[in-house]
Order: C-alpha cells, then structure tokens, then sequence
C-alpha cells in the first residue's frame, strides 16, 4: 500500500511518500484536497507539519513532521488520509496504516 515501510526511527521528519490506491489502482486527484489523520496508541492526534501531493496525478501524497513527534512510547499510531472531492470524502487505506517506531 505505500512507497515506505511501517517501521519508522524516533526522531524520522521525512518527507515520506505515500501512494494511494483505489482499488489496487493509483488515480488522479488533481483538483482533491488532502489530508492526513494519525493518532498515537491513546488517540492524541498528531499533526504533521507538512501534507500535500507530491504527484497528484497519480495519487501520490507526502507528509513531514517534527523530529519529536515519532517516539516509541507513543506507537503504534494509525494513519488515514482524508481525500475530498468536492462533498465526497474518502479515507485511505482502508483499515488504517499502522506506523511502528523503533528506537535509534
């Protein structure tokens, strides 16, 4: 489902890259907003510092965050991106992303 593993360091910012599938299928979502829900093991929402498409052409989304934001006493934590059309509102990937973070 994604361009990068489900194991992340403590301390990772990225930018990581993340391609959206419909159907096992890339898609163009030129004209979609984006954005992206994670939450930590307890279900603080964690926002990233950066979302958008990185290609939207072909469904490809990229997301950066703080360095103190991905710690191992906070995983797992969960990841949606919200993509709306117009009023139409999808989440991806269905079950959510599950991001595990290692220590250095």
């Amino acid at each position: 489902m994604s361009d990068w593993t489900e194991l992340l360091t403590e301390g990772d910012a990225g930018p990581f890259l993340f391609t959206l599938l419909d159907a096992g299928a890339t898609f163009n979502a030129t004209g979609m907003t984006l954005a992206m829900i994670m939450k930590d093991k307890d279900g603080t929402a964690v926002a990233p510092t950066a979302v958008g498409w990185s290609d939207a052409t072909v469904s490809k989304a990229t997301f950066t965050l703080a360095t103190t934001d991905l710690t191992n006493a906070r995983a797992p934590y969960t990841v949606h991106w919200k993509v709306t059309n117009g009023t139409q509102v999808v989440h991806y990937p269905k079950p959510a992303l599950i991001l595990r973070v290692a220590k250095p």
